[in-house]
């Protein structure tokens, strides 16, 4: 990306592709209803797409489709939720998506998968040292192996913490692929990573 953005160059908007769990009232709801009603028009044009898009949603500027991916939040515990990964790929495709980006793990596994089928890339906003979403007993044991799988399809990490950048090193994440922008701050701003 040029400094200016796409006006500078002539070039049309970035086409960006939010993908989240739900719109349900929680912290990174919240941050990407807010990442969406803020993004510079003339730079990035937005959709969300998520599980039923509850609360927060209603927040959404007029001009922020969101697509339904399903009556309540993607969840991995629900085998059928699997079927996500063909509607995000066409969702990706008939949008021409420049970039898919993912919140929460649970839709981002889904979606990661997708962007790669559709060789777009992906941004994963890391929100916890963890950053797993609930999920059931049977399916603990095998979040780590997915989640060391998933990570490679991403291609840039956004950790909002330096607590989090400590739990995506210690995911084995390269550094290289991490970056750090607070919330509430610019990623202008000259940050301290330890």
């Amino acid at each position: 990306m040029s400094p200016g953005g796409p006006a500078a160059t002539g070039r049309p908007p970035y086409r960006v592709l939010q993908v989240i769990n739900s719109l349900a009232v929680g912290g990174a709801e919240t941050y990407v209803v807010r990442l969406a009603n803020r993004l510079d028009r003339s730079k990035f044009q937005v959709w969300i797409a998520c599980g039923h898009p509850l609360t927060v949603g209603k927040e959404l500027r007029p001009d922020v489709p969101v697509v339904s991916l399903g009556r309540g939040p993607v969840r991995l515990a629900r085998p059928l939720h699997w079927r996500h990964i063909f509607t995000l790929y066409r969702l990706i495709r008939t949008l021409n998506a420049d970039v898919v980006h993912t919140h929460l793990n649970a839709a981002s596994y889904f979606a990661q998968v997708a962007a790669r089928m559709a060789g777009r890339p992906v941004v994963h906003h890391n929100t916890g040292p963890l950053d797993y979403a609930p999920i059931t007993e049977r399916l603990k044991a095998r979040v780590p192996p997915l989640a060391a799988l998933m990570n490679l399809f991403v291609d840039r990490f956004v950790a909002n913490t330096e607590m989090n950048v400590h739990g995506l090193l210690q995911r084995h994440i390269p550094l290289e692929k991490v970056r750090v922008i607070p919330y509430g701050g610019s990623p202008a701003q000259p940050l301290r990573w330890f």
